[in-house]
């Protein structure tokens, strides 16, 4: 995943926004990919705008390296060579919001508009301290890119 994000001139600075976003060079026309039975993996789009599915995106770098990463993506955003589920096998599990490992929180607030309060769980940066309430759909997302994790210790 480091290596994608060199490829692509992205780090760690664009913060949570979509991890890899507008800012790909790709100039294509987006695809219609509809993941459906055993290959469909619920996600939560970025900025809360919707259910989205994981696909594993395969693009060749400037380098010349073939790489991927896995997204979520609306059913209508997808890119020539998307497949459905996530690179390298398993997709990752909503975290858990029943005991014993549960770490519930509301959520009160979505992108700065207060919203009716929400079931959320507790998500940690990989290597961080910074903790995020999200949704458990939102929880899937941000596994997915390897740089959250569940927390299993409330805070």
């Amino acid at each position: 995943q480091r290596q994608a994000e060199r490829e692509l001139g992205r780090g760690r600075r664009y913060g949570d926004r979509s991890y890899y976003g507008s800012r790909t060079s790709f100039s294509g026309t987006p695809v219609n990919i509809t993941c459906t039975g055993a290959s469909l993996f619920a996600c939560g789009l970025c900025r809360g705008d919707g259910v989205g599915q994981l696909v594993c995106r395969n693009f060749t770098g400037r380098t010349g390296l073939s790489m991927n990463y896995t997204k979520c993506i609306a059913p209508d955003n997808g890119r020539a060579g998307d497949t459905c589920g996530c690179c390298g096998g398993s997709c990752p599990q909503a975290c858990s919001t029943t005991a014993p490992t549960a770490c519930r929180c509301d959520i009160t607030a979505r992108n700065g508009t207060v919203i009716a309060p929400q079931a959320g769980v507790w998500i940690m940066r990989s290597g961080g301290t910074r903790q995020r309430c999200v949704s458990p759909l939102d929880s899937i997302s941000k596994q997915a890119n390897g740089r959250y994790s569940c927390m299993t210790t409330c805070p």
